[in-house]
């Protein structure tokens, strides 16, 4: 039984449904803030975890976390955004988390980048902790990024971009069918 998260307390929780909203942190789309970095903040090495408890900061991560998130499938639902940049998001799946490892199961949703080897999030080099420049030493779509790059850090286009910010998307066991947060309730 899945019942909707409204201002009703849920049964056996006891917690009223804003609540158990913000412990998750998800948007009314059901996306989660996961990371973002913010220039001139450079990103300290192997460092998945920064202001777990302060989504707003200007930087902030949960990447080790993103176990939590696989879907059904076992896949991530994934977007990448520069919020700062008047760039458009990316949104696509990978089935491998890319805080461990290079990239598997890459399929687009919404891409409208493919330039410098895009094709999903991988561990990153030498100058971030991920980027999207896929079996490259390039390091564009920088996720955690060591070292500023003209100002900024490198997105798509080969641009230095001031924010970037990724998200994942929730379970779909824990939306109904319209995006809504659920509660499987025992």
């Amino acid at each position: 039984m899945y019942g909707a998260v409204t201002s009703t307390t849920v049964s056996n929780a006891m917690m009223p449904a804003a609540s158990i909203a913000r412990r998750l942190q998800a948007d009314a789309d059901g996306w989660v803030l996961v990371f973002r970095q913010t220039a001139p903040f450079l990103w300290t090495k192997d460092t998945l975890s920064l202001n777990p408890g302060s989504p707003s900061n200007d930087n902030f991560a949960i990447l080790d976390k993103l176990e939590d998130y696989r879907n059904k499938g076992g896949a991530f639902t994934f977007k990448l955004q520069w919020p700062r940049d008047s760039l458009k998001a990316q949104i696509w799946n990978q089935s491998r988390n890319p805080a461990v490892a290079g990239v598997l199961g890459y399929q687009a949703v919404e891409v409208p980048y493919t330039d410098k080897s895009w094709g999903g999030l991988e561990r990153g080099n030498d100058n971030s902790l991920l980027d999207g420049s896929v079996n490259s030493i390039a390091w564009f779509y920088a996720i955690g990024t060591y070292a500023l790059w003209f100002g900024g850090y490198p997105g798509p286009f080969g641009t230095a971009v001031n924010q970037v910010e990724l998200y994942v998307k929730l379970p779909e066991d824990i939306l109904d069918g319209n995006g809504s947060m659920c509660i499987k309730i025992p």
